[in-house]
């Protein structure tokens, strides 16, 4: 996805097969893992350009390849989420 360097935007992913019970479902942005909300089979999170108002959102500084896990003990699922590239 783009981001505007002032925007702020949600960003989604729709799992399959994600169990009721399942465990933290989370997004890595650069080096940190950040708790999706998670409504159903739906997992989002609002993500702020470096230049927005970060009130409630994880502001992305630098264009970033996401990955998402999900842990559902005994497992640990790990997927690439796509990416991210700030634009002006």
């Amino acid at each position: 996805m783009y981001l505007d360097r002032g925007g702020r935007e949600f960003i989604k992913w729709t799992f399959t097969g994600l169990p009721g019970d399942h465990g933290a479902v989370e997004v890595k942005l650069g080096d940190e893992w950040h708790a999706l909300d998670v409504t159903g089979n739906v997992g989002s999170i609002l993500l702020a350009g470096p230049d927005a108002d970060p009130t409630g959102a994880v502001v992305v500084t630098t264009d970033t390849d996401v990955k998402v896990r999900v842990t559902d003990s005994p497992e640990i699922v790990v997927r690439g989420g796509g990416w991210i590239r700030l634009t002006a």
